[in-house]
């Protein structure tokens, strides 16, 4: 049941055609998919789960060593980010360290882009449902990151770790953070998780663990 409802997804926003940066199918009609899923999420989660939901939308620049060394610059990238966390006393502590799941939601040109990388936005809208209704694992808050950018190396990923803008959000903030600091969530982030893919099918792998990191990949 999990997995029809996380390729319904894939469906729903493959069924937008090309979805490329600057287009309307990627700046307008998916974010606005997503988020309604993240709001129906929401409107069922258990009462002692908070669930914030906002969008983001950086500018900014950067160097990468790709390709043997290119500049990039960006402006007004969409990306949607929601918090999950426990409510109440314990939600405040939980929401000082978090983990980060991020996946993205353009395209390349000629793609729809439902393997790379609308399946794994796919999981990220399921694994919200779940958790959701599952108090009791998160005892650190998760933070999910749809980025609108990444075809384009990766601006709007850079631009969400950056704080490159405030994220705005469409539902209230946790208790602690009312009084400017809403949506101000990278500063909890302790470990990152990039969901990837390539291709259209195969099995799922681990392909690279950054330096600091390999303990997460043990049992």
């Amino acid at each position: 049941a999990a997995g029809r409802r996380a390729f319904a997804h894939v469906e729903a926003l493959a069924g937008m055609g090309v979805r490329t940066i600057g287009g309307v199918a990627n700046e307008e009609e998916a974010p606005a998919y997503i988020i309604q899923q993240l709001l129906q999420v929401r409107a069922l989660a258990s009462s002692d789960v908070l669930i914030e939901v906002g969008t983001q939308r950086p500018s900014g620049a950067f160097t990468t060593s790709f390709l043997g060394g290119i500049a990039i610059s960006y402006a007004n990238l969409t990306n949607v980010v929601c918090r999950i966390s426990r409510a109440k006393e314990e939600g405040a502590k939980g929401r000082e360290h978090a983990v980060l799941l991020n996946s993205h939601f353009d395209s390349v040109i000629g793609s729809t882009g439902a393997g790379d990388d609308l399946s794994q936005v796919g999981v990220m809208l399921e694994l919200a449902s779940q958790l959701a209704s599952r108090p009791t694992l998160l005892e650190h808050a998760v933070v999910l990151l749809f980025n609108g950018g990444e075809e384009s190396n990766w601006p709007a990923a850079h631009g969400f770790v950056n704080d490159a803008s405030p994220v705005q959000l469409q539902t209230p903030a946790a208790p602690e953070d009312i009084g400017g600091k809403e949506g101000q969530w990278v500063a909890s982030l302790r470990v990152v998780l990039v969901m990837e893919a390539i291709g259209s099918g195969g099995r799922e792998m681990l392909m690279r663990v950054t330096a600091g990191g390999p303990w997460i990949s043990r049992g």
